[in-house]
């Protein structure tokens, strides 16, 4: 069914995106009215709402849509009000570090969309860096643990450079040093960290997986063999461990 919100959304991906991620909206006024109204009473479920919707759109290869929904989902993040207390009290709710992670998930997503794998890589840092700060909970406070898709975004940017070029080759572009089994040893320790915390956490154990397999293709290229791509996947996404950026 139609929406008011589908309308604001609407009448944002029809218009122009300007600098800073910031919508510029010129059509109805019920639009600009409805968005307004969102943005003052239900920020948070606004930004959730908003998120599904990137999510979706990103997910169907629509980068432009994704990209004005990631804007509004950034208004809507900027306004939840803080939670009074302090992170890690009992009573302290986290919508508005949540309305953070939920941006930021939706930036590595964009990023990767558009091959810009060291880019979201720092985006997840950053992310994952608040959500440690999070207080034990059960449930836990955000979804999805961070862990896992910073490694699979950090195996994603291994096999992209190291594609043709030999595991041992340096990784960071011309010139490097760095070399790819440096991105891989650290997302296994991400995998190795996050199960500690979520034993039973099938998407690290399938990100375990998948290193096991490029552990094979690496001894091969240091010995002489194909590359990365052609020995362990012939696919650069597929087989990880975040769907949310596009790595599943």
């Amino acid at each position: 069914m139609y929406s008011a919100l589908d309308e604001v959304l609407v009448t944002a991906g029809s218009t122009a995106i300007a600098k800073e991620s910031s919508v510029l909206l010129s059509s109805s006024s019920s639009a600009l009215t409805l968005l307004d109204e969102y943005l003052q009473t239900q920020p948070f479920l606004f930004a959730v709402t908003l998120y599904g919707r990137c999510l979706a759109l990103v997910g169907t290869g629509d980068v432009r849509g994704g990209t004005t929904a990631l804007a509004l989902l950034k208004k809507a993040a900027a306004v939840i009000p803080a939670s009074s207390g302090h992170m890690g009290d009992n009573n302290y709710d986290y919508r508005r570090e949540i309305g953070s992670l939920l941006v930021q998930v939706m930036s590595a997503s964009l990023f990767i969309a558009k091959d810009q794998t060291a880019e979201a890589i720092a985006v997840l840092r950053d992310g994952l860096q608040l959500q440690s700060a999070f207080g034990y909970r059960e449930p836990a406070s955000f979804y999805l643990p961070l862990r896992q898709c910073l490694a699979a975004a950090l195996v994603h940017h291994a096999k992209i450079l190291g594609a043709g070029a030999g595991a041992g080759a340096g990784a960071g572009g011309k010139g490097s040093t760095v070399p790819v089994s440096v991105f891989l040893d650290e997302a296994q320790q991400l995998y190795r960290d996050d199960l500690r915390e979520h034993p039973h956490n099938v998407w690290s154990l399938r990100g375990q997986q998948t290193l096991a397999a490029l552990s094979l293709s690496l001894s091969s290229s240091e010995k002489g063999g194909s590359s990365l791509e052609a020995a362990g996947e012939p696919a650069l996404r597929g087989t990880s461990s975040c769907c949310e950026i596009g790595l599943c």
